[in-house]
C-alpha cells in the first residue's frame, strides 16, 4: 500500500471511489494506517541518514530569505524615489509635449500652404502655356506653339504629382478640387496634341517634331506605353496592307477585272502593281519608325543623360524586332504566290530587283545580325528549305523570302542552257563514225590533198556546231539580270556549271577517238579528224563568245564575286581541254614531221642537177608532208583564230623541229668544203620550208639559231676562232654565234676535227636518239655538257700536234667554249 501511495500517478479520488464501491472500509482503514506507519518510518530513516545535508539546506534557505528581505526593502525605496521623480517631471513633460504638437501643426500647415502655393503657381504657369499656345495658333505659328508642348506637359505632370503627394494631401481643398477637372482636360489635350505632332512628324520625316512629341510623352511619364503602341499600330497597318495586296484570291479577282490584252500580261501587271504597293508600304513603315528610333537615340534624360532608347530597352523593348516583325510576314505569303503564279518565277529578276532595292534602302537601319544562309549551286537553300524563324537582318530575310523562287528560276535557266548543250552534243555525236573503218575514212573521196581542199573546207564549214543558241540564252539570262549584281553572280555560277558539264561531254567525245592516230591517215583528212576539229572549234567559239559576254558586263573589282570567278575558272578549263587536244595533235604532227628530218643522217643525198645547190631528199619529203598537213589539218583547225588556235600551237612544233634539225646537222662529219656546201643548201631549203609555215618572227629564237648555224658553216677555222675568242658585245659575228646553245656550238667546233670523239659515243647513244634527247631534255643536255670538257681535254692531251695550226686553233676554240660555259676568261 505504501508503494501505491508513493507512486507519482496515484489519484486519491479514484482510490476513494474504488474503496466505496467495494464497501470494505475497515480493511482499507487498517491498510492506510499500516502504510502511514511504514511511510513515517521510512521518512525518519531518510532524515536520520541525510541529516547533515538537510541541515545545510535549511541554513541556505534561511540565508536566501534574508537576502530577499533586503532586496525587497531596496526595491521599495527605489519605487518611492521614482514616484517622487515622476511627480517632479510630470508638468514640464506635459508642457514640452504640447509645444511639440503645436510645432508639428505649424509645420504641417506651412508645408500644405507651400504645396498649395506650388500647385497654384504650376496651374498659373500651365494656363500661361495654354494662352501662349492659343495665341500662336491664332497667329498661324503652329511650330512655335509645339515647341512649348514639352514644358506644358512637364508642368501638368508636376501638378498631378503635387496633388498625389503623400496620398493626396491636397484633396479636399476647395481651390484644388475646382482645378481637377481642368487638369484632366488639359492633360488629355496635351496628350492628344503630342500624339498628333508625332504622327505628323513621322509622316513628314520631321525629326524636330518627333523629338518634341517624344519629349512631351516623356515629361508625362507615358513615353514607353505610347511609343510601343505607335510601333504596334504601324505594324498592324502594314500587316493589313501585306495581307490585302498579296492575297492570291484578291490577285485573281483583280486579274479577272483587268483589261490587259493577254492573260500573262494581266497577271504580270496586277501582280507587280501589288508587289510595288507592298514594298512601298514596307519602306514607308521602316522609314517612319527609323526616324523615331534615331530621335530616341539622340534624346536623353536631362538629369541622368541616359538616351530614351536605352531606357526602353531596359524595360525589354527591342525596336529592331518590333519594327521588322510585320515585314517578316511576307516570308509566309511569297511562297504561296510562287506556287500559284508562274510569273513570279519567269519574271524573277524583277521580283529580285524589288527586294534588292528595298534591302539597300533599309540596310542602314538594320545592321547585320546573322550569317548568310547557305545556298546550293543554283542559289537555293542547301538544306531543302529556309529556316522557319524570321530574321531582322535584311539580306538574310531576302534570301529566306526568295529561296524557292530563286531556285526554280535558276533551275529553269539552267535547263534552257542544257537544252542547247544537248543539241550541240547530238550534232557532234552524229559526226561520230559507226566503226573504226569509217572513222579512218577520208572526208572527201577520190581526190588528192590539194584538189580536195575546197571540198574539205566546205565539209568542215557544213559540219560546224552552231553555238549561237547557247550564247543567245546565256546573253538573255545575263541581260535580264543587268544591274542585279548579286543575282547576276548566281547566273554566272549557273552558266559556269553548265559550261563545265558541256566541256566534260566534249572531252568524252574526243576521247572516243584516238587523237594521235587521227592526225594523218593516208595524207588526207579523216572522219575522226573532222570530229575532233568540230568539237575543238565548238569549244573555242564558246570560249571566245562567253569571254566577250563576260567582258561586256563590266564588273568593277568590288562587285566581282565568286560566280564571276567560277565562270573564269571554267573558261580556263575549256582552254586547258583545247590545249590538251592540241598538245596531242601537235605531238603527232611533230612525230610526223620529225621522220624526214631524222633521215638527214641516214638517207643518201641526191645528186643535184647542174647549176643547183645540193639538198637532201628528206627535206623534199618534209615539204610534201607539210603540204599535206596544210591542205588537211590546217583546214580542219583554221576556222578559229586567236591566242588559242592550232596554228599558235604549231609554234612549239616548229621550234622543236628547228632545234632537232640544227642538232642533227651539227653531228655531220667530216665538215669539209663539200659538206659545208651541202649543209648550207639543206639549211637554206629548211629555212624556206619553215618560213612558208610560220613567220620567222613568231618562231623567235629558234629561227635565229638556225641562221646562226648557217653563218658558222661559212666560216673557216681562223674566223671561227676569232669569233669565239671575241667579246659578243663588241663583235657582231661573236654576238650571232652566242645565240647557239652550248652543246650545238660544241658540235660545230668538234665536227671540224675529223678524229675528235663524238659526244653521242661518249654517252653511248646513236646519233638520232642522241640529237632528240639533247633537243628535248634540258637535264640530259646539261649532263652531256658537264662531261664533254673533261673528255675533250683528255683527248687533246693525247693528240696535241703543234705542227697543225688548225688543230691548235680548234683547241683554243674549245677552251673559249669552256670559258664561256664556265663563265671565266678565255685564252688571250
Amino acid at each position: 500500500m505504501s508503494t501505491e501511495l508513493l507512486d507519482g500517478n496515484f489519484d486519491a479520488n479514484t482510490y476513494l471511489k474504488t474503496t466505496l464501491q467495494r464497501g470494505s472500509y475497515d480493511g482499507e482503514q487498517n491498510r492506510l494506517k499500516e502504510a502511514t506507519s511504514s511511510i513515517n518510518k521510512r521518512l525518519h530513516k531518510e532524515i536520520a541518514d541525510n541529516f547533515p545535508k538537510l541541515k545545510e539546506q535549511v541554513h541556505a534557505v534561511q540565508e536566501l530569505d534574508r537576502k530577499v528581505e533586503i532586496i525587497h526593502a531596496s526595491a521599495h525605496q527605489l519605487q518611492q524615489s521614482v514616484q517622487r521623480t515622476e511627480s517632479l517631471l510630470e508638468d514640464p513633460y506635459e508642457q514640452v509635449q504640447n509645444k511639440v504638437r503645436e510645432l508639428q501643426n505649424i509645420w504641417g500647415t506651412a508645408d500644405l500652404l507651400r504645396k498649395l502655393g506650388r500647385f497654384l503657381a504650376l496651374a498659373s504657369k500651365a494656363r500661361e502655356h495654354q494662352a501662349a499656345q492659343a495665341k500662336a495658333e491664332s497667329e498661324g505659328r503652329s511650330s512655335a506653339a509645339s515647341l512649348d508642348l514639352p514644358k506644358e506637359a512637364k508642368t501638368l505632370r508636376d501638378i498631378e504629382l503635387a496633388i498625389l503627394d503623400q496620398n493626396g494631401c491636397l484633396n479636399g481643398i476647395a481651390v484644388v478640387d475646382t482645378e481637377k477637372e481642368w487638369l484632366k482636360k488639359s492633360t488629355e489635350s496635351v496628350h492628344q496634341r503630342a500624339h498628333d505632332l508625332l504622327k505628323h512628324g513621322l509622316n513628314a520625316s520631321n525629326q524636330a517634331e518627333i523629338r518634341t512629341a517624344v519629349q512631351a510623352f516623356y515629361n508625362l511619364e507615358a513615353m514607353g506605353k505610347v511609343i510601343s503602341k505607335v510601333i504596334a499600330d504601324h505594324g498592324q497597318e502594314l500587316r493589313k496592307v501585306i495581307a490585302k495586296e498579296l492575297d492570291p484570291q484578291g490577285i485573281l479577282g483583280a486579274i479577272t477585272s483587268s483589261t490587259s490584252e493577254t492573260p500573262d500580261q494581266k497577271t504580270k501587271t496586277v501582280l507587280f502593281q501589288r508587289l510595288e504597293t507592298t514594298f512601298q508600304a514596307m519602306l514607308t513603315h521602316v522609314t517612319k519608325l527609323s526616324q523615331l528610333v534615331k530621335v530616341m537615340e539622340k534624346t536623353k534624360d536631362p538629369a541622368t543623360q541616359v538616351p530614351f532608347i536605352a531606357m526602353m530597352q531596359q524595360d525589354g523593348c527591342n525596336f529592331v524586332d518590333d519594327i521588322w516583325r510585320p515585314i517578316a510576314t511576307i516570308e509566309e505569303r511569297l511562297p504561296r504566290l510562287v506556287k500559284r503564279f508562274t510569273v513570279v518565277v519567269t519574271e524573277y529578276p524583277k521580283v529580285h530587283h524589288l527586294f534588292e532595292a528595298f534591302v539597300q534602302n533599309v540596310s542602314e537601319h538594320f545592321p547585320s545580325q546573322a550569317a548568310p544562309v547557305q545556298t546550293s549551286a543554283y542559289g537555293g537553300y542547301s538544306n531543302g528549305g529556309p529556316p522557319k524563324e524570321a530574321s531582322s537582318e535584311p539580306r538574310r530575310w531576302k534570301e529566306l523570302c526568295l529561296g524557292e523562287a530563286q531556285t526554280k528560276y535558276l533551275k529553269d535557266s539552267q535547263d534552257r542552257l542544257r537544252e542547247k548543250c544537248t543539241m550541240m552534243i547530238h550534232h557532234i555525236r552524229n559526226l561520230q563514225p559507226k566503226d573504226a573503218a569509217s572513222g579512218n575514212a577520208s572526208v572527201v573521196n577520190n581526190a588528192s590533198s590539194r584538189s580536195a581542199q575546197p571540198a574539205l573546207l566546205s565539209a568542215v564549214l557544213g559540219a560546224q556546231v552552231d553555238t549561237r543558241p547557247f550564247v543567245s540564252v546565256a546573253t538573255h539570262e545575263l541581260a535580264v539580270t543587268q544591274g542585279e549584281t548579286n543575282l547576276q553572280q548566281l547566273v554566272f555560277r549557273m552558266i559556269a556549271g553548265v559550261l563545265r558539264d558541256f566541256t566534260k561531254m566534249c572531252r568524252k567525245e574526243i576521247d572516243k577517238v584516238n587523237t594521235r592516230s587521227a592526225v594523218l591517215v593516208n595524207n588526207v583528212a579523216s572522219n575522226n579528224q573532222l570530229l575532233i576539229s568540230v568539237t575543238v572549234t565548238c569549244l573555242l567559239r564558246l570560249h571566245g563568245e562567253i569571254q566577250q559576254l563576260h567582258n561586256r558586263i563590266g564588273f568593277t573589282q568590288e562587285e566581282a564575286g565568286k560566280g564571276q570567278g567560277q565562270l573564269l575558272h571554267e573558261l580556263k578549263h575549256v582552254e586547258d581541254v583545247v590545249k590538251s587536244v592540241f598538245s596531242e595533235l601537235t605531238n603527232a604532227v611533230q612525230s610526223y614531221l620529225e621522220e624526214p628530218v631524222t633521215d638527214l643522217l641516214t638517207v643518201k643525198r641526191d645528186t643535184p642537177p647542174s647549176g643547183r645547190s645540193p639538198h637532201s631528199s628528206s627535206l623534199h619529203t618534209l615539204e610534201q608532208r607539210w603540204q599535206h598537213l596544210e591542205a588537211n589539218i590546217m583546214v580542219l583547225y583554221g576556222q578559229v583564230q586567236g591566242e588559242i588556235s592550232f596554228k599558235t600551237a604549231l609554234k612549239a612544233v616548229m621550234k622543236n623541229l628547228i632545234t632537232l634539225f640544227v642538232n642533227l646537222l651539227s653531228l655531220v662529219r667530216p665538215l669539209n668544203d663539200a659538206a659545208k656546201v651541202s649543209l648550207t643548201a639543206d639549211v637554206m631549203q629548211f629555212q624556206l620550208i619553215i618560213g612558208g609555215i610560220l613567220n620567222s618572227e613568231k618562231i623567235g629564237k629558234s629561227f635565229k639559231e638556225l641562221r646562226a648555224f648557217r653563218t658558222q658553216l661559212s666560216l673557216d677555222t681562223h674566223q671561227l676562232h676569232t669569233a669565239l675568242c671575241s667579246v659578243p658585245r663588241t663583235d657582231s659575228l661573236a654576238l650571232e654565234l652566242s645565240i647557239l646553245s652550248p652543246l650545238t656550238l660544241l658540235h660545230c667546233i668538234t665536227q671540224r676535227i675529223a678524229d675528235a670523239p663524238s659526244l653521242f659515243d661518249l654517252v653511248s647513244r646513236d646519233p638520232v636518239p642522241y640529237a632528240k634527247e639533247i633537243s628535248f631534255s634540258p637535264e640530259f643536255a646539261s649532263q652531256v655538257e658537264a662531261a664533254a670538257w673533261d673528255a675533250y681535254q683528255e683527248w687533246a692531251n693525247k693528240n696535241a700536234d703543234p705542227e697543225q695550226p688548225d688543230r691548235k686553233l680548234l683547241w683554243e676554240c674549245l677552251q673559249a667554249w669552256h670559258a664561256r660555259t664556265s663563265r671565266v676568261d678565255g685564252p688571250k
